[in-house]
């Protein structure tokens, strides 16, 4: 089981954008942050500035990265 989702990182650490493989992951591990975050708080809608903030990201880059990774925005997940 622990194969099949490292797998599944690599995957989406290959869809992050970035010229190394140290930036990619690096963007990646934020943008799990902003995922765990949304579902650890899913009693209420979590906004956008406060995920930025959290990953020390723009709110355009956030979302523009986070639609690639995961399929749907932010918002979308926070709903």
């Amino acid at each position: 089981h622990l194969a099949a989702q490292q797998r599944d990182f690599e995957a989406c650490i290959a869809r992050c954008p970035g010229r190394s493989l140290r930036r990619r992951r690096q963007v990646f591990a934020r943008m799990q942050r902003a995922r765990l975050y949304l579902e650890g708080h899913r009693d209420r809608v979590v906004r956008l500035s406060e995920l930025a903030e959290l990953t020390s990201f723009s709110s355009w880059y956030l979302s523009k990265t986070y639609h690639e990774l995961y399929g749907e925005s932010p918002q979308a997940a926070s709903v």
